[in-house]
């Protein structure tokens, strides 16, 4: 989009107004693996409510959980930019905010999954924020005030060493509104995490799709028999009983032309005899 401006009718100074699209060349923008299985599809969803329950709701064993559920170099981009990395600071950040709010609950609103088994997927799981402020937060001493507030939350989930974990997270939750509920006027006054995110036009969150842990084998080889055994299915829009046919009348084929070369040698054959 072109932004022109005149000035005193003298010349006319034309500027690109910024936009987006540039981002649009990422190949990992979207998951660059064609056909590639979605057998985890289906249950992601669940997946996803079932783990952030282990972790905030029931929480029968906090730290196992996060061990079993949270890849060990995690990372989190939240609220103003600030970054949180790998599993000893993930178990801080949760026990932390447990003793700021120990009845904190996590409503999950929706949840909604996007990717394949290759290259991993992307999850959206928008959620209200529930609790009382009996501990020290982040933003100062203990208020006893109740909160509620909302946010979303956008993973990144791979499977590394044969199970889905969370490699990363970019949360987004309504912080002033959290601030105001727990009775802080002064907003100056609140200590602010520094800013630790940076522009990155033209390119997409890392890690993203088709991101693999260190020392990871490429399941495209394990998926290969996949591919080639349903990918033409697809692409022709054929049933079974047609690819049998096909494949049977390949096969007469393959017959038919071996006979026929045998014919022809022995006519040959028997034309040298007939020569001598």
């Amino acid at each position: 989009m072109m932004r022109c401006l005149s000035t005193i009718f003298l010349f006319t100074v034309c500027v690109k107004a910024f936009d987006n699209t540039c981002l649009l060349n990422d190949a990992k923008l979207t998951p660059p693996t064609k056909n590639a299985p979605q057998t985890f599809l289906k249950d992601c969803p669940k997946w996803v409510i079932d783990t952030t329950d282990a972790v905030w709701n029931t929480r029968e064993d906090i730290n196992g959980s996060l061990e079993q559920y949270f890849y060990g170099n995690w990372r989190s981009t939240s609220s103003w930019g600030h970054q949180v990395h790998g599993m000893d600071k993930l178990k801080n950040l949760v026990a932390s905010t447990l003793r700021a709010f120990p009845d904190l609950n996590i409503h999950i609103t929706d949840v909604f999954c996007y990717g394949n088994d290759i290259d991993g997927y992307k999850t959206v799981m928008p959620d209200i924020l529930t609790g009382t402020n009996t501990g020290p937060s982040v933003y100062g001493p203990a208020t006893g005030k109740k909160v509620r507030y909302s946010g979303t939350a956008v993973t990144y989930v791979q499977k590394v060493k044969g199970r889905w974990v969370y490699v990363a997270e970019w949360l987004l939750h309504d912080e002033f509104s959290l601030i105001s509920q727990l009775g802080f006027t002064n907003i100056s006054a609140i200590p602010h995490p520094p800013l630790s995110d940076k522009l990155h036009d033209c390119s997409i969150n890392k890690p993203g799709f088709g991101w693999r842990a260190p020392g990871e084998p490429n399941p495209m080889a394990a998926e290969s028999n996949y591919i080639e055994i349903f990918l033409p299915i697809e692409a022709i829009g054929c049933n079974i009983t047609a690819l049998l046919a096909f494949s049977l009348t390949i096969v007469v084929v393959i017959l038919f032309s071996i006979r026929k070369l045998k014919m022809n040698k022995k006519s040959d054959n028997w034309r040298k005899l007939d020569e001598n």
